[in-house]
């Protein structure tokens, strides 16, 4: 099942079939307006997957100031799916800023014991950004196939 969600229903709770698949959850661009919604030219694009003992969110774009909540709210539905493995695909993630790495640890110290989160996928420049931050050490990073096995589980 796959239900799309516009920004005004992001705010609802989904509960029963509803949160096997939820996709895309959408933010607009910093020059965008109500009438943007939809289109392909927003910062950030989640599609959120429920699979056996895990949470997939795919990201699409830039995680910035104006794409924040988006990932904050995807990543706080990810939390009602009821698997302890979050994993964030980071394939299309064409940025990060500092807003966004803090948003990820936030969520690493509040998902401690709880959840276990993992970014795959991660293209070698946010890469390099995440070690000079030192988020690997708190979250395990994989660029492909392979995981950092520096990074804390």
């Amino acid at each position: 099942m796959r239900v799309n969600l516009s920004p005004a229903a992001l705010s609802v709770p989904l509960t029963g079939e509803l949160c096997k698949v939820v996709s895309p959850f959408f933010t607009m661009g910093a020059n965008s307006n109500a009438d943007d919604v939809g289109r392909r030219n927003m910062d950030l694009t989640v599609n959120l997957e429920s699979n056996q003992g895990h949470t997939l969110l795919v990201l699409d774009g830039d995680v910035n100031a104006s794409s924040i909540q988006i990932l904050e709210n995807a990543l706080a539905e990810a939390t009602q799916l009821n698997n302890n493995h979050i994993l964030l695909d980071c394939t299309a993630l064409n940025s990060i800023n500092s807003d966004g790495l803090g948003l990820l640890l936030r969520c690493q110290v509040h998902f401690t014991g709880r959840y276990y989160l993992t970014l795959q996928n991660v293209p070698s420049d946010i890469v390099a950004l995440l070690e000079l931050s030192g988020v690997n050490h708190f979250i395990q990073i994989g660029t492909g196939q392979h995981t950092d096995s520096s990074a804390a589980g």
